[in-house]
Parts: C-alpha cells; structure tokens; sequence
C-alpha cells in the first residue's frame, strides 16, 4: 500500500460518504437528499407565487383598465375573417344585386329573348307528342329537361334568396368598419393579432383573480414548504443519529487495527457535526471528518495534516 494511493483522505469532502459507506446509509442519504430537493422547490415555488403577486399588484391598475377595454369590446373568435367578409360584400353589395337581377331577369325573359322556363317546358310539350313513336329513345332527353327544368327554379329561388339577403344600408357598411377597425387598433395596442385578442382577455382575468386568491395560494404553498422543511429535518436528524452510531463503530474498528500497524499510540476519531441552517444541504445536517492523534495527550487534529505520509498510507 503506497502513501500516496489513499489521496481522497486528504479531501474531508470524502470523509461523510466513506462513513455512511460504512454505516450502510447510503440509500437513507439519498432519501434526506430528495426531501432537500422537495424543500427547495417548495421554497421556490413560495417565493415565485410572492413575486408574481407582487408586480400584479404593482400592475393592478394598469390590468384592470386593459380588461375593461377588451370586455367593453368584446371580441370574439375569428370575428376579424367574419367582419371581413361582411365588409367585402357590403363594398360591392350595388354590383352584386345588379348581377344577380340581371341574371334573374335573363332567365324570367325579360331581357326579350324568351325565359329559359318557356324553352324548356316547349321542349318537353314537342317530345312528349314524338315519345309514342320514338318508343325508349327519347326517355333520357325527357329526363335531362326534368332535370333542368328543376335545376332552373333552385337557380332562380337562390338568385331570389341571394338578392334579399344583400344590403345596400350605407349604416350597416359603417358598423361592420367601424367594428373591424377597432378590432384591428385594440390588437395593434397590444402588439398581438385580433384572433389573439380573447386569450389576452382570459389571460388578464386570470391575472387579477390571482391578484384576489394571491393571499391563500401564498398561505397554501407557505404551508407546503413549511412540510417539507419537517420531512427533510425529521429524515436528516434520523440520519444524523444513525452517523454517530457508525462513527463510534467505525472508530472502534479502525482502533483496534492501529497496534500492529505500529500505530499503538495514535488514536483515530470521526468527528461528526450538526451545522447551523445556513450549513444544511442535501447531505442532511452534518459534516463528517477524521481526525487522529499520533501521540498521546495531543489534541486530535485533520488526518491529512496529521499523519505522515507513512502513517498516511497504513490508515
């Protein structure tokens, strides 16, 4: 065994796992480990929440008023395509009901060229007296001008239903512009798209119903994390306990092989501390160290500035 192949007893950062090692507390550090992680993140999450309320608090006002616009406003899903169109249509509502009269008025005969209803129906009067001689033959021309015949009038009651439902209301032309365009200006203020404009409103809400939970969802995670201290402190004291037992093991043992190592006067201790909070972690609550004293009566001190190199490498 060389002097220098035990290296990492000169590190005390080496000394809390070689105990627990030893001790067969591995897992149960790993535990308190976990229970540290719980605790911080429940500290986190305690201190985000108080944040967060703190600058929407801060914002309230500002908050408010942006949620009295938008629910003054009111805006609604794909209400921009919808105004849209509208506007379009209104736009162009005069060509459009003089194309739609046109087309209907063409197919009435009033354009004096005879109605298409006039022309079908002669058709079929002129067939009909041929069919007896024609025998099967012209059975599907009869069919087709039935088909037309009433392909005719779905035209024509569509070319009707289209031309009442157009508006030529200058008024109405002004509402739906002046709905899109304020629509277009409240997204422009706020840096998004219209379609965008209803999840912002939820969002706000949201945010000020915080602002009015904040104090019990503060008080909730307050709780949480208090918990989570007392898991972590209840495992890592257990821990801490059991660490002093396997030291006191471990000293013994170490001990009892020093003589014929011709080490008959030293006395090795692991030394095992409970820190302050502020030296807590996820190890638990203690530092661990070895320490030795090589003559009798001198006071115990660290192992690597101790021993020597020869001691060094037989411990």
């Amino acid at each position: 065994q060389g002097q220098f192949e035990q290296r990492g007893l000169l590190d005390p950062a080496t000394h809390r796992d070689l105990l627990d090692a030893y001790g067969g507390l591995t897992e149960r550090a790993a535990d308190v480990e976990r229970l540290w992680r719980d605790w911080r993140g429940a500290l986190i999450a305690l201190e985000d929440a108080r944040t967060a309320l703190e600058q929407a608090r801060h914002d309230e006002a500002y908050l408010r008023h942006t949620l009295d616009d938008l629910n003054a406003l009111a805006p609604r899903p794909d209400e921009e395509e919808q105004l849209a169109d509208q506007r379009t249509l209104l736009l162009h509502a005069e060509k459009l009901v003089e194309a739609l009269n046109g087309a209907a008025q063409a197919l009435a005969g009033e354009t004096g060229r005879g109605s298409a209803a006039a022309a079908i129906i002669e058709a079929q009067r002129l067939l009909e007296r041929a069919a007896e001689k024609a025998g099967d033959r012209l059975a599907p021309v009869l069919d087709a001008l039935d088909r037309a015949a009433a392909e005719l009038a779905e035209a024509q009651a569509g070319l009707a239903s289209a031309s009442s439902d157009l508006e030529l209301d200058p008024d109405r032309l002004a509402e739906v512009e002046e709905r899109f365009f304020a629509l277009k200006d409240m997204a422009r203020k706020h840096g998004c798209e219209v379609a965008d404009l209803p999840s912002l409103r939820d969002a706000l809400g949201k945010r000020l119903a915080s602002i009015d939970s904040g104090a019990d969802q503060l008080q909730g995670l307050a709780t949480a994390a208090k918990a989570a201290r007392d898991r972590y402190l209840e495992a890592a004291a257990d821990l801490s306990d059991a660490r002093q037992a396997a030291a006191a093991r471990l000293d013994r043992a170490i001990n009892a092989e020093l003589p014929p190592l011709k080490l008959e006067k030293a006395r090795f201790t692991t030394q095992v501390q409970r820190q302050p909070e502020d030296g807590w972690g996820p190890h638990g609550l203690d530092q661990a160290a070895f320490t030795v004293a090589t003559n009798p009566g001198s006071a115990p001190g660290p192992l690597g500035r101790i021993a020597s190199g020869g001691e060094l490498s037989r411990f």
